[in-house]
């Protein structure tokens, strides 16, 4: 399938000298772009909407929301120059606060347009189903699966994580009921362990969740599904907030499913909590606004 880049050339000849503009702009800035609304690309290239309308038609495109879809799939695609879109901050107006506060809204965005409602719910359900799940990440990824049980284990009674094949991990291998389901969290420089972690759980005929950054990515070759969130590095830092964002909306749509008994489990928990002496605060119970 032709790139959007080459769907551009391809058509050039037949555009208006307006329609080749746009189409300069989008190969020049096509990161910036899959991330703009229509308005705001007719605006930054000095069009109008229905130019870039027209210019999305000449193209191939029977609206400009195909062609975003299109483009933003496109750009999630690792380059193989630069696989891990690095970024190096340097020389901008703005504080590195906000510099970096925008990439991450980017990435959020960047997600939000990769994720299949269709995918998302049968992942949601996959994990409703189970009766023990299995969260595994690596020394890079650790801290997210450990986040995860914190929240998942409100609503489930068995969740394990695991970081490493050691005798804990190959001790309770043969205790995996046939309802067990495994979360693999990989993300570039996708470390080996957590993938030799996954090859032993899909060769027990473990179903494999994969969330990673790409379609490419090798975690995929042993996942039954997966969702993706894409990455940026920032310098050598590697930004979470879609992934954790993704766990949130998880946890939220499970509680949505099975609200009467996840609400119970909650309870149960809060109850220990105010006579706990955990908090500073601890008098506030979260399950009294829950319907």
């Amino acid at each position: 399938m032709a790139t959007i880049n080459e769907k551009i050339m391809q058509a050039t000849p037949n555009l208006t000298n307006k329609q080749v503009a746009i189409g300069e702009y989008i190969c020049e800035h096509i990161y910036d772009v899959a991330l703009m609304n229509a308005s705001k690309i007719a605006k930054n290239v000095g069009v109008s909407e229905a130019t870039l309308t027209r210019f999305v038609y000449a193209i191939g495109y029977n609206s400009f929301s195909d062609f975003q879809l299109d483009l933003r799939k496109q750009v999630q695609k690792p380059n193989q120059y630069d696989p891990f879109r690095q970024i190096v901050p340097c020389g901008s107006d703005f504080p590195t606060y906000q510099d970096i506060f925008m990439l991450e809204k980017n990435l959020l965005d960047e997600s939000l347009a990769s994720i299949d409602p269709a995918d998302f719910d049968r992942f949601v359900e996959t994990l409703m189903e189970a009766d023990n799940i299995v969260l595994v990440g690596g020394p890079t990824q650790h801290y997210i699966t450990e986040y995860f049980a914190d929240y998942l284990s409100f609503f489930k009674e068995k969740v394990s994580v695991v970081h490493q094949r050691n005798m804990r991990f190959y001790g309770k291998l043969e205790l995996l009921s046939n309802k067990t389901v495994a979360v693999v969290f990989s993300y570039p420089r996708y470390p080996k362990e957590v993938l030799k972690i996954a090859e032993t759980l899909y060769n027990l005929n473990i179903p494999i969740l994969a969330v990673t950054d790409s379609h490419a990515s090798p975690i995929l070759k042993y996942a039954s599904q997966n969702l993706i969130t894409p990455l940026k590095y920032i310098l050598f830092v590697e930004p979470a907030s879609s992934a954790l964002t993704l766990v949130h909306a998880m946890l939220i749509e499970m509680y949505k499913k099975d609200k009467t008994n996840i609400k119970q489990r909650l309870k149960k928990y809060e109850s220990l909590i105010v006579s706990s002496d955990m908090f500073e605060f601890k008098d506030y119970d979260f399950t009294l606004k829950l319907d």
